[in-house]
């Protein structure tokens, strides 16, 4: 029973420490650093997510509210805004593509045996890509088209679930292949990542931080699908 312990905390629980700390060994994610370590950049980002903060401004002000919860939530001391900002800007994004990855296996495991109304007994994938709209004057790295910039978000996924098994994310435009059946589930998932989790702040301009935001976005979405998972 997780009696008084903050919902985040709770969700968060799903994270498993050990691997993120491998995770962020073989990238060396943390070096020289002493007090915002990755677990707190992921909480920062997962609270920004699921509470739709605006920025990097609001996020500092809403979780500094209350230096009492800060404290449980496992920070020994205010989250500066700027702090954050350099983290999603310079600590490798594969951390998070590697936690996003050890949470497919497990939520994959979960619901291998789900009924897809069918009579199959193979996996079915439905495969396809979205367009991130982003900022030509503050992304220009991801020139997209003449007038704007963005991003393809490429994803393979797996209908029961549905989970994601593989994403890709690009800058260049590529040919994808199209659904066949069923591809609806793709089409919810699409705006599930860009619209419930508003990934329209990204904390930071460099294609580290557009690619931190999503897959720790991708690794929230995973989270959740575990956590009400019946089991």
């Amino acid at each position: 029973m997780n009696t008084g312990r903050y919902v985040l905390s709770q969700i968060l629980d799903w994270v498993d420490r050990k691997s993120l700390a491998r995770h962020v060994t073989r990238y060396d994610a943390e070096a020289k650093v002493r007090h915002f370590g990755c677990r707190q950049q992921l909480i920062c980002m997962a609270f920004t997510q699921l509470t739709w903060r605006e920025g990097l401004r609001d996020i500092e002000a809403c979780l500094n509210a209350r230096p009492e919860a800060l404290y449980h939530l496992g920070f020994r001391e205010p989250v500066a805004r700027s702090t954050l900002a350099d983290a999603n800007e310079v600590r490798d994004w594969r951390v998070w593509e590697d936690l996003a990855k050890g949470l497919i296996r497990k939520a994959r495991a979960l619901y291998a045996a789900e009924d897809l109304g069918l009579d199959l007994e193979n996996t079915v994938y439905a495969l396809d890509s979205t367009t991130i709209d982003l900022s030509l004057t503050i992304f220009a790295w991801a020139h997209f088209r003449w007038t704007k910039a963005g991003i393809k978000m490429h994803t393979q996924l797996d209908l029961r679930g549905p989970i994601p098994t593989r994403i890709h994310v690009t800058s260049p435009g590529l040919t994808v292949a199209r659904l066949y059946r069923l591809r609806w589930q793709i089409e919810l998932f699409f705006p599930w990542i860009k619209g419930h989790l508003r990934i329209k702040h990204y904390c930071g301009t460099s294609p580290n931080a557009v690619k931190t935001r999503i897959w720790i976005a991708v690794s929230v979405y995973l989270i959740v699908a575990i956590s009400v998972h019946p089991f």
